[in-house]
């Protein structure tokens, strides 16, 4: 297969990702907003709180910045400390891309490996979150978000190596 077309499938496939993952971060905000809302009024008007609304909206908060994160990571709007490459020519700037593409490669690869670890062993002990719901299943964001960082590190590799030829 072609470099150029497999470079052009993947960022496709990756605009519809971060476009999916922008929906459910704007979602998940307006389900938040609506549920303190409600946990606010029935605490107030009527002392009654629901049961285990804090944890969720915790863990949604936690999901919220993990799609920013991704988001962030898409948009190439992330906290980067790239003081060599503002002063270095186009050769070492080159180098520099490919050197911290790959250190983000190995980095998002190994926490993706880690965090299926941690999702097996909450699963293996049946841990439990909040009420019923298995901790495990929550955290399967984690192990997604890490891979998808990693193919965006992959795919920034692959669009700066066919960029030198």
């Amino acid at each position: 297969m072609d470099v150029k077309l497999f470079i052009d499938r993947c960022t496709a496939l990756g605009d519809k990702l971060r476009k999916a993952e922008a929906l459910c971060c704007t979602f998940l905000i307006g389900v938040i907003v609506i549920i303190i809302t409600l946990q606010v009024l029935s605490r107030n008007f009527f002392s009654y709180s629901v049961q285990g609304l804090d944890a969720i909206v915790r863990m949604m908060t936690f999901y919220i910045a993990m799609f920013g994160a991704i988001l962030a990571t898409h948009f190439q709007r992330h906290i980067s400390i790239d003081t060599f490459s503002r002063f270095a020519s186009a050769k070492y700037r080159y180098f520099l891309e490919c050197i911290i593409d790959i250190w983000c490669l190995i980095i998002a690869f190994s926490l993706f490996y880690f965090s299926l670890e941690l999702v097996q062993s909450s699963f293996e002990f049946g841990d439990i979150y909040t009420g019923e719901i298995s901790l495990w299943i929550l955290q399967l964001i984690i192990p997604y978000m890490f891979f998808n960082h990693f193919m965006i590190h992959l795919l920034n590799l692959i669009n700066t190596l066919a960029r030198k030829k």
